[in-house]
Formats: structure tokens, C-alpha cells, sequence
């Protein structure tokens, strides 16, 4: 700190001295000729505007040539012309320039891009980001930003958490920054803070994204700032996405109205599973090792092959056998192809005081398991009104309305049809069949092992939730002079799930027995209400000096406060499924909960911005923030009864190419180097944590309250200190553009939590204990391979790769579990290791086990042997034991490296656009074949069930199958562990500019779109890209999520 205070002093100094001699400056009266040409054709370019911005300008003449005769220090020569992308390039000691322009299609060059406070040019950018404008993101059919963010934004790594529409992603920016708390970066929308965060549910394995509300079409741009955001103070540690919502770009009366239709295909990768003979030979196998004799195999209805027949005493025979003599493909039952149905219309124009852009539109997307849905309805109004010459109102509002249709997700057999399609027998059916063999329309119920029928989940539970948001912003500007004016913003969000239910019958599902009694159905309800409001009031100063010294100064305080209100109910055992309600069930078995709170907080902030010439840039940031959440004895500057962080930070650039030097080399168009080094605040460390609160608590109906935590009254934000270079060069004409960077972060006071003892009445306590290291590279290369007059090819290629060690903690290594895999944390290495079992095949024969004895201790303490058929762990400890003392490191859910990588081709009036992304390196824990292959219940089980152990001396991998897995052979080892590793196609688009010769008409494009058409992958499971949570903790654990659906649309749009 004290460093960096010295760095601000200098300069400070630095901007005094200059502003005091800027008198001294002048306009240099020099002549500056060149001429432009059309990068495509080679041919010169007429009409063109030529500019040094604020000084003079020019227009080309028929031989594309110009002049101008007066310059400064540092200008920039700007070139405009209608259907090119404007371009700027340094006037250095040179008097004639060759000038190349790009046609508007060039996407992958900006000339601005958007920053925290204001747009910049993009030579002016010193710190490390990503920008995407939307002109084109309407043909992909994408539902949500999420998906936006996954096509070319190095250091962000964009994880789909499942296919169920509407779920959203998690997204991590340049690696993990911590262990327990958030790790999702910042969203920003029209300059206010949105709030991204998964809400409750009590829908198992439900997320909920509120990126999910923000229509695609609605966007403007995006930038991803990756360094520097210290100027959010503590909610900056995970960098910060900011989004720009439609804009009208001048007062012409514009409408847009765009539609697509399309259709979701089961997926392309499922679970081989056994057929119904190859199950029922499983089972046999499962009831001998439990000690069930032939006969008593022989007699289980599923097993007796007797046909029933009709006597006249009544039927002899099995009457069940026609309903355990199916063969059904229970993921056929669970995945359907779907439908999927977009309609949006937007409205810009204005006149010379105010502009405006108007939406309103609808998604629906189907899922691709039966009934599963997200249907979305928005509306959105921003305007531009300039009030008076010193007074502009900008005013965003728009309302949502989402209706999403769920179905439960994870290892739950018993209410999530996907993994129930793959336990259950398939010698059963959805229907009951008579003893004559034939289908009725009723559906089954559950069957002679418990398992759930899958139809009855679909068709009979229904889950469903609805929300509604409205988020609003108004920014007026107030302008005191030329140089000053001040920004007043505030925000309002109001977030509300209206009603999220489920109701679970009897008929046709298993319940598994609770601790207070037998379970029927049950019915389940929440509503879950968040309010926030923002304000935000800062004063800017910003003056140029004499055209060579750029000074801006901008000091502002910005208040969140917010508001939750969680209420739900559980019911259970209603005298029949017709009856749904709360109210309808036992009052001794009624569960209830819910929550209500609300937190604030404060930044005081100031920003300085200061250039050179357009050559040297330099800013310095500073936050000062307080919370609700943070402990009042927390380490921090005391103000009155508060505690309140410092988050500073310094960015600088240089422009090597702008310099006088450099004048007479081809090779760069830019060549820039940054650097950076910022502090922030991660202040998710939760509401109440540092303060003693209560919580409710049942017990046969009876409800009271108890004590929830132990506080701490030092906790305090993670720290984050970040330090990042990296360099941009622009080369052959600005056809190649590279950007790299490096980082290095340190976050520490970790949110800890700490396991208690069961004495404490409490599970965890939190608290501020460790240091995590974060090391990585972002690489952007980007360029226009072909260029002629007909046919153009784009390229895009985006690479990151991260590492990440804990460096402190008071505890050495902490474990963590689940889903059967267990996690480790520990001093000195990555985070979120697999740690298990190694394995070494199997022993194929009574022989190999004996001549290599090694055993394991059963509950009781008795030693037991493993025997022919049974796995071979590796004892890395040598003592006979295969116990947790020869657990070790198997797997790392951290990815070696990931990136995009985008084509577009353009051949006259014919696009075609293809995106791809990929891993690389990251092992995935497949806890879903783990069920499926264990070998040890009832359970329907994969194909290589085919292969288990059967006699003495088979040569095979795969152990033997043995009721209740005595020996452990399914436990957590590397048998489980994947490589996740994969290259997906995740877009390709073909579009076609229909030509128009109406003047009513502006354009019409109509285009074909697929979505994750392919996948190259390895991996075994429905789909490698998935996450089971946001906590990097629980990363890499596949509990069989919805995988992503392979989706074909056809769409056009129609400008007027």
C-alpha cells in the first residue's frame, strides 16, 4: 500500500508540472497529405472524411487524396466514410499516408469501446478487456447474455450449469479467486449494478439465472473488464461485465422486427443401458450374492416367465408378467424433440432532443425433457431526453415476465425423470398392461424395487415457477460548465417469484420414508421477493490541454441497499392426489421456513484519468467501502462505528507505435503495452455472518425459533490484489490483431468455513482464514484472412489457461464430499482436487487375489480379503489395507486451457458463421456412471454390466456384481474420473440479404441456424460442459444434469 501511495504521489506531481507548462504547447503548422483507398478492392476511396478532431478536416477528392495543413503533438488522424469502419491513426513524424479502410462486415475491429464511466477510443483502453457489439447475435437463437459471453471473451470461461431452459451459466473470469464465496463477476446494466445471483428453490438442482431476463436483442454491446475494477471497490475482486442496452444512433425512425422457429433433437449422446434380458440376467446375479435361492428367483414376479392364464377360479400363472416383459427405452420416454419460437420488434427514432428505442417481445423454449419449458415476455423503454442546455435525462425501464416449467435434476431417483429413465428396469413399462397383454392407458405404478415411473413424474408433477422482475434506471445529467458535470443515477429492481410449486402424488412415485413418518405425496410452495435500489451521484471534471494533455477527474459515492423476503411450505400426505394444497396436509408432517432480511452498502469512490499526447495513458482509481456485512471489529479504517476498505488501483499504456521512432517502420499499425495493478473486495461473504441471528425450527408441527451461527465480528471481504501486463499489436493494414495478456492475483482473508462438533448444535462457522493464488494468460487473435470486393473469410481465436494453489490456511487440508466423490483443499496445491483410490484392474482369479492378499477392515472390525472378481487398489501405504490412508490425488477439475473459435465467411449476399468452443485438460468426476456401474442394487445399469466378473479366470476390467458392494469396488477412485477435455460447434449460421427495391423496406435477412451440432469429446457422459453449483469447491462433478440441446432454427429480419 504504502508503494502505491508513493506511485500516486508522482504522479500527481507529474500532472501539476505539465498542466502548469501546457501553456507552452502549440498548433504546428505543417502540411499532412495522403490517400485512402479501399482496403477490399485497392481502389481509391472518395468522399471520405478526414479529421484531427477539434482542429480541421478534409474530404477526399476523386483520387482519394487530401489535405490538411495544421496538427499537434499526439493527434490522431480520424477517417470516416458511409459503409467502412471509421478508423484512427497517429500523426508521427511522417507527412503522407496510405490509408486502408475496412468495410462495416470487418466485426472484429472497434474504433471505441465502452468503459466504466464513458466510451473511449480504443487507443486510449490501458487496462485489459473484451468488447462484443450485437449487430449480428439475433440470427443464433441464443435465450440468454450467457450465451453471448461464450463466443470470444478471453480469460472468461462460460459454463452452462444444464440444458433445462433457462438455467443460465456460471461464469469465472481469469481463473478461481475463491474458495467459499462468489466467484461470478460483476454485471452491470445501463451503468447500475444488476443483481446475477442463483436464487432459492425448492425444485432439486434448479437454477435460476436473471441474466436469463435480458432479451439478446436488446443488447447494444458488451465489455468485459478483467483488470482495474477497483473502482467497485469490494464487489470488483471478480472483474466486471458491462452491458449496454438498445440505443437509438440517431433520431431516424427505425423498426426491426425479427422471428425465428425451431425445433430440439433428443440428444446425441445417451447412456447405453441393458436391455430387459441383460438386466434380468444382472439381477439374478445381485439376488444370489444377497442369499436368494433359485426357487426364490424363480418366484419374484419380475423373474417367473409363467404367462398368466385365465381360469375359471380366477388366472393361474404370473398375472404380472406381461408388465415385467416389456422392453422399453426409458430415455426415449424422458427426451423429446421440442419446439422452440422467438418474436421481437424494436422501435428507434427521436428528434433533436430526445431519442428513444422501444421493445417488447417473446421467447419460448422448449426443453428436451417432456413438459419442461421457459417462456419469457419483455418490455423495455429507453430514452434520451436533453431537458435544456445544461440538464439530459437518460431514463431505462424494463419489466420481464418468465414462466418456466421444471423438472427435478441431480441423483434423485425417485423425482427426477432422468435418472429414474436410467434406473428403472427395462423389462417395465409406463403403462399397465392386463393379463392379456395389452396396454391400458393407465399409467404404472411404482414397481416391485420402488423405482419411480418416469411418466408419472412427467406427466402428473408438473414444478413450475414464475417471476417477475422490473429494473429501472434514470441518469441525469447535469452540465455546470464545458469541463464539469455531474451524473445522478439511481436504480430500482424489483425481483419476485410470484409462486414456484410442485406437487409430487402418490400414484406412480416413490417416497421415501422421513425421520416423522411414512410419505405419501407431498406438495411444496415459495414465493422469494428482492428489492434493491441504487444510487450513484459523482462529479467529473475533464479538460483537454492545449490538445496535448487529457485530464479527467471524477469523485462520486454510490449507496446499494437491498431486501429479501423468502417464505415456503411443505405439505405431505393430502387424503388424495386431487387435493394439492398446503392446507390439505397432515399438520404433524408440515414443514415451513423462510427468511427475511436486508443489507447495505457504500462506496465512496474517485477516478483520475490523465494521456500524453494520445501516447501515455495513466488512471488511478480509489473505493472506499462499508457494509452491513462487515464485522464491527473487522481489520479496516474506522469511521465513526463503521469499517470501511480501500481498494486502489493504477493502469498505464503506452503507444510504442505513436512515437516519433517508429515513424518510418510498416510492420505495426499499433503496438501498445499495458500494465496494471489494482486491489479489491469480494463482500459475498454473507448477510448476517458477522452478527448473531436466529432461524426456525419444527418439530411435529410445532415451530420455534434457534440459534443459526457464530458470529464473527472480524470478518471482514476478501482482498484481491491483482497484477496484469499485457500488449495489443495491430499489423498488415489492421487485418491481424493480437492481444496478450499475463496476471497474477492474491486473494487473501478467505471466507473459511470450518466443520464443528456436533456438541455446538451448529454444522459450520465462517470465518477469514487463508490465501489463494491465481496465475494465468489470456490470448485474443483476430483477423481478416481474405479480403476481395466478393468474398471475405474472418477469423477469431481465443485462448486462456489458469492455475490456481492455496499458499495459507490455518488448516492444512480440509476434505469435503459429494455425490460420492470427495474433494480435497490443501496448503501448497490446486484447489478442489479429486482425492481417491487408485485402481489396478481387477483379480481375475482366486489365484491372483491370494498371491497378492491385501483386505479391508468392515464395520465391525473384521478383516476381509479381497476375492476373485473384486477391484485391485493400489495399497500406497504396503500394509495389506486398503483403507482412507491410501487415498491420493486422481483428478483436477481445472481445465490445462480453454477458448473459441469463430469463422465468418461472406460470398456477395450469403454469411456463414460457425463458433466453436473447447476445453482441454480437465478430469470430471462422472458421478452418474458411478450409480449406474456399481454393480451393487437393483438398479438398471450401464452395457458394461455385460462385462462384469462372472467365473474364475475371466479376463475382464470390470468387477463383479454384488448386492450391497461389501468390499467397497464402487467407492471413489480413478475408475470414475474422466477427461472432460472437448470441441464443440457451438454455432453455425448461414444467412442470405434478400435484395429489396422498395423504399418501405430497408432489409431483409433470413437465415438457417444450429446449435451444439457437434461435439468431439471422450468423455462418457450425456454432455462434458455442465456445473453441478457456483462453488468452485464442487466443480467437475457430472450428477447427470439436462444435457444441451441440439437445436435447428429458421429465422429472418425485417427492417423498415
Amino acid at each position: 500500500m504504502k508503494k502505491l501511495n508513493k506511485i500516486v504521489t508522482v504522479i500527481a506531481l507529474f500532472l501539476v508540472i505539465n498542466v502548469g507548462t501546457n501553456a507552452q504547447e502549440s498548433i504546428i503548422q505543417t502540411e499532412i497529405k495522403g490517400t485512402v483507398y479501399e482496403s477490399a478492392t485497392g481502389k481509391v476511396l472518395a468522399g471520405a472524411k478526414v479529421s484531427i478532431e477539434g482542429l480541421t478536416s478534409s474530404i477526399t477528392d476523386e483520387n482519394g487524396k487530401f489535405t490538411i495543413n495544421k496538427t499537434y503533438k499526439g493527434a490522431y488522424l480520424t477517417i470516416v466514410a458511409p459503409g467502412y469502419i471509421t478508423k484512427q491513426i497517429p500523426v508521427v513524424a511522417k507527412s503522407e499516408f496510405q490509408i486502408w479502410m475496412m468495410d462495416e462486415s470487418y466485426k472484429l475491429k472497434s474504433t471505441s469501446v465502452k468503459n466504466v464511466f464513458d466510451s473511449k477510443n480504443n487507443y486510449a483502453v490501458n487496462n485489459s478487456l473484451a468488447s462484443h457489439e450485437n449487430s449480428e447475435d439475433y440470427r443464433t437463437g441464443y435465450a440468454s447474455v450467457e450465451d453471448v459471453l461464450k463466443t470470444g471473451f478471453s480469460g472468461l470461461n462460460v459454463i452452462s450449469r444444464s440444458g433445462m431452459p433457462g438455467a443460465g451459466s456460471n461464469l469465472f473470469m481469469n481463473g478461481i479467486n475463491s474458495l467459499n464465496t462468489n466467484n461470478q463477476p460483476l454485471i452491470v446494466v445501463d451503468g447500475v449494478i444488476f443483481d446475477n445471483q442463483t436464487m432459492f428453490s425448492l425444485i432439486g438442482g434448479n437454477n435460476t439465472s436473471a441474466l436469463s431476463d435480458i432479451d439478446v436483442k436488446d443488447i447494444d454491446n458488451i465489455t468485459v473488464l478483467k483488470d482495474g475494477t477497483s473502482i467497485y471497490g469490494s464487489k470488483g475482486a471478480n472483474g466486471v461485465i458491462l452491458i449496454t442496452t438498445l440505443r437509438a444512433k440517431d433520431a431516424a425512425t427505425r423498426i426491426n422486427f425479427y422471428s425465428y422457429m425451431g425445433i430440439n433433437t433428443q440428444p446425441s449422446s445417451t447412456y447405453p443401458m441393458m436391455n430387459a434380458w441383460s438386466h434380468k440376467n444382472y439381477l439374478t446375479d445381485i439376488l444370489s450374492s444377497a442369499g436368494y435361492t433359485s426357487n426364490q428367483i424363480q418366484d419374484l414376479p419380475y423373474i417367473n416367465n409363467t404367462k398368466p392364464v385365465l381360469e375359471n377360479w380366477g388366472i393361474s400363472g404370473n398375472a404380472d408378467y406381461y408388465n415385467y416383459n416389456q422392453e422399453t427405452n426409458w430415455q426415449d420416454e424422458v427426451f423429446k424433440t421440442s419446439f422452440n419460437r422467438n418474436y421481437h420488434i424494436n422501435v428507434t427514432g427521436g428528434n433533436d432532443a430526445t431519442l428513444y428505442a422501444i421493445s417488447v417481445g417473446y421467447l419460448g423454449h422448449d426443453g428436451l425433457v417432456e413438459n419442461t419449458s421457459f417462456s419469457r415476455y419483455s418490455s423495455r423503454v429507453n430514452a434520451s431526453i436533453k431537458m435544456s442546455e445544461w440538464f439530459k435525462m437518460i431514463a431505462n425501464v424494463s419489466f420481464v415476465y418468465t414462466d418456466r416449467q421444471l423438472s427435478y435434476e441431480g441423483l434423485n431417483k425417485n423425482f427426477n425423470p432422468v435418472y429414474a429413465s436410467l434406473v428403472k428396469s427395462p423389462f417395465t413399462s409406463p403403462y399397465i398392461y392386463n393379463y392379456q397383454g395389452l396396454k391400458t392407458p393407465n399409467l404404472s405404478d411404482k414397481d416391485a424395487f420402488n423405482f419411480s415411473n418416469p411418466r408419472a413424474i412427467i406427466e402428473n408433477s408438473n414444478p413450475g415457477s414464475n417471476r417477475f422482475r422490473f429494473f429501472s434506471s434514470v441518469n441525469g445529467i447535469i452540465t455546470f460548465s464545458k469541463n464539469v458535470f455531474a451524473d445522478v443515477i439511481v436504480g430500482i429492481t424489483s425481483d419476485r417469484v410470484t409462486k414456484e410449486s410442485i406437487f409430487l402424488p402418490e400414484s406412480g412415485i416413490y417416497h421415501p420414508v422421513q425421520a416423522n413418518g411414512e410419505i405419501t405425496n407431498q406438495t411444496q410452495q415459495m414465493r422469494n421477493m428482492f428489492k434493491q435500489l441504487n444510487s450513484d451521484v459523482r462529479l467529473t471534471y475533464k479538460k483537454t490541454f492545449n490538445n496535448v494533455h487529457d485530464f479527467a477527474a471524477r469523485a462520486g459515492v454510490r449507496i446499494l441497499t437491498s431486501s429479501n423476503e423468502l417464505d415456503w411450505g411443505k405439505a405431505y400426505n393430502t387424503s388424495s392426489d386431487e387435493m394439492k394444497t398446503l392446507g390439505d396436509g397432515k399438520n404433524t408432517l408440515a414443514e415451513m421456513g423462510g427468511s427475511l432480511g436486508e443489507w447495505n452498502s457504500i462506496s465512496n469512490y474517485a477516478s483520475i484519468n490523465y494521456s500524453y499526447a494520445n501516447r501515455y495513458f495513466v488512471t488511478v482509481n480509489a473505493a472506499l467501502d462499508g457494509s452491513s456485512r462487515f464485522g464491527k471489529n473487522a481489520d479496516g479504517i474506522k469511521i465513526g462505528n463503521n469499517v470501511f476498505g480501500l481498494f486502489p488501483s493504477i493502469n498505464g499504456a503506452w503507444i510504442i507505435s505513436s512515437e516519433d521512432f517508429m515513424s518510418q517502420q510498416s510492420m505495426f499499425d499499433v503496438l501498445k503495452l499495458r500494465a496494471s495493478y489494482s486491489v479489491s473486495g469480494n463482500d459475498d461473504i454473507g448477510n448476517y455472518s458477522s452478527s448473531k441471528y436466529y432461524i426456525s425450527n419444527g418439530f411435529l408441527g410445532a415451530y420455534g425459533l434457534i440459534r443459526g451461527n457464530i458470529p464473527d465480528e472480524k470478518l471482514k471481504w476478501e482482498t484481491n490484489r491483482k497484477l496484469n501486463a499485457g500488449i495489443d499489436i495491430s499489423m498488415l493494414k489492421e487485418r491481424l490483431n493480437l492481444s496478450i495478456d499475463v496476471y497474477k492475483s492474491t486473494t487473501s482473508d478467505l471466507i473459511s468455513i470450518t466443520n464443528l462438533p456436533t456438541v455446538s448444535g451448529l454444522s459450520t462457522s465462517i470465518s477469514n482464514d487463508g490465501t489463494l493464488q491465481n496465475t494465468g494468460f489470456d490470448l485474443s487473435l483476430s483477423g481478416r484472412i481474405i479480403n476481395t470486393k466478393n468474398f471475405k473469410w474472418d477469423a477469431g481465436l481465443t485462448v486462456s489457461a489458469y492455475k490456481n494453489k492455496l499458499t495459507e490456511r490455518t488448516i492444512d487440508e480440509q476434505l469435503s464430499s459429494l455425490a460420492g466423490a470427495v474433494i480435497r483443499t490443501k496448503v501448497g496445491a490446486p484447489i478442489a482436487q479429486f482425492y481417491g483410490y487408485k485402481t489396478d484392474g481387477i483379480y481375475n482369479s482366486a489365484q491372483e487375489a491370494s498371491s497378492e492378499p491385501l483386505a479391508i477392515k468392515n464395520p465391525y472390525g473384521v478383516t476381509v480379503p479381497f476375492t476373485a472378481g473384486d477391484m485391485k487398489f493400489v495399497d500406497l501405504k504396503t500394509d495389506g489395507y486398503i483403507d482412507e490412508n491410501d487415498m491420493t490425488v486422481i483428478g483436477d477439475p481445472n481445465p490445462d486451457f480453454f477458448g473459441s473459435i469463430s469463422n465468418t465467411l461472406r460470398y456477395k449476399r450469403f454469411s456463414l458463421n460457425a463458433i466453436c468452443s473447447f476445453v482441454v485438460g480437465n478430469d470430471v468426476y462422472n458421478a452418474l456412471r458411478a450409480n449406474l456401474e456399481s454393480f451393487s442394487g437393483f438398479e438398471n445399469q450401464t452395457i458394461a454390466a455385460n462385462s462384469r466378473w462372472r467365473y474364475d479366470g475371466q479376463q475382464t476390467n470390470t468387477p463383479k456384481a454384488t448386492y450391497g458392494d461389501p468390499m467397497g469396488n464402487a467407492r471413489f477412485s480413478d475408475r470414475w474420473i474422466e477427461d472432460g477435455s472437448y470441441l464443440r460447434l457451438k454455432t453455425v449460421t448461414l444467412g442470405y440479404d434478400i435484395p429489396v427495391k422498395t423504399g418501405f423496406i430497408n432489409n431483409l435477412n433470413v437465415y438457417v441456424t444450429a446449435n451444439n451440432l457437434l461435439t468431439l469429446t471422450g468423455y462418457k457422459g450425456y454432455d462434458p460442459e455442465f456445473s453441478s453449483g457456483q462453488s468452485p469447491i464442487n466443480a467437475g462433478i457430472d450428477m447427470g444434469a439436462t444435457p444441451q440441446p441440439r437445436s435447428i432454427l429458421l429465422g429472418l429480419k425485417l427492417g423498415l
